[in-house]
């Protein structure tokens, strides 16, 4: 069958059914159905009570391993502070040193990235200590002057 041929046919189909109106035996058998709120409903008391004391004792649970967990310590806002200037002043010869290498067209020596990799993973461990005990002073020094010999590095191979 081609295509001319489907559509005659449903050119001979008729527009409009001749269809039964069956809404009186929908409406009728809707009706003979009990409705809802004749149904007897068996309300389970006991569920508002038993979901209210579950609740307050998540609460409870949730307070006391709040409450109990010990603070950690932290940087002082000072500390912070001179870290971050620190590395930002750093960040700013490392890029332009990567300026220069691109400038030139070569890259850093091997013996000069790696002292910077021991560095930066020095640097690394001394502020994962010094998370750990901000109060001491000394991985405080410590970090502070690692910074400055990589600012020194960085320097002499910028210039």
């Amino acid at each position: 069958m081609n295509e001319k041929e489907l559509v005659e046919q449903l050119n001979q189909l008729p527009k409009e059914i001749d269809a039964k109106n069956n809404w009186q035996s929908v409406l009728a058998g809707i009706k003979a159905e009990p409705e809802l709120a004749e149904l007897p409903v068996k309300a389970k008391v006991w569920k508002g009570p038993v979901s209210l004391v579950a609740s307050l004792a998540l609460v409870a649970i949730i307070g006391l391993n709040i409450k109990n967990q010990p603070a950690e310590p932290s940087l002082s806002l000072q500390q912070q502070k001179t870290l971050f200037s620190l590395q930002q002043a750093n960040s700013q010869y490392y890029s332009a040193l990567g300026d220069k290498m691109q400038d030139l067209g070569q890259p850093l020596p091997n013996k000069f990235g790696n002292t910077l990799k021991d560095l930066r993973t020095t640097q690394k461990r001394y502020m994962d200590s010094l998370l750990q005990a901000p109060s001491q002073t000394n991985i405080y020094l410590k970090l502070i002057e690692s910074y400055k010999s990589e600012r020194k590095l960085l320097k002499g191979l910028i210039s």
